[in-house]
């Protein structure tokens, strides 16, 4: 059987949401994909590797979905919002995201990725990145929050999280604006 690393992706993320993080495993996705450990290592170079690739997913299922943004605070809130969205569809994966970075270099390529719509509407590099790491970290911490079960039952009771989340994302996207006039525009 040939496999590619979309399918890799697909069955350890499904591995994950069956087994928890604990249960991910190179010989049991091995297992699930119907081939030797070795065929993954040619696709995947280690356990990190694997973990980048997953984590890749989630990152660039959000960038996709802002990509049709009008302007950056709309960008931005619908990259929170669909990191998060992707992130609670899947156990572990805020643990997951907070353990391992995306599979992308650290590249100018990478970079304008990362940062091209919010440079093209007038923020520097500098204050893209700081606003994507802004809304990604809120974002992380949040779930983290709602996957973890001691903390999820602990607030459960306090406050309702999709409108807890969706007002601290625009605090955070409308903070970001007030100290940029550019991002405001």
């Amino acid at each position: 059987m040939k496999i590619d690393r979309d399918q890799i992706t697909a069955a350890a993320l499904a591995l994950m949401q069956e087994q928890g993080l604990e249960g991910l495993g190179m010989r049991a996705l091995a297992e699930r994909l119907g081939v030797r450990a070795s065929a993954l290592y040619w696709h995947v170079p280690s356990k990190d590797g694997l973990y980048a690739l997953m984590t890749g997913h989630f990152y660039g299922t959000a960038y996709a979905a802002a990509s049709t943004a009008s302007g950056p605070q709309e960008w931005l809130e619908r990259l929170g919002s669909t990191f998060r969205e992707g992130l609670l569809a899947c156990r572990d994966s805020a643990r997951l995201c907070a353990i391992a970075p995306p599979a992308v270099s650290d590249t100018p390529e990478a970079k304008e990725r990362m940062t091209g719509n919010l440079t093209s509407w007038g923020m520097t590099q500098e204050q893209a990145l700081n606003a994507v790491a802004s809304v990604f970290a809120l974002t992380l911490g949040w779930v983290v929050y709602e996957q973890s079960e001691t903390m999820h039952d602990h607030l459960v009771g306090m406050l309702d999280f999709d409108t807890a989340f969706a007002a601290g994302l625009r605090a955070i996207v409308g903070g970001l604006a007030a100290t940029d006039p550019v991002a405001a525009a």
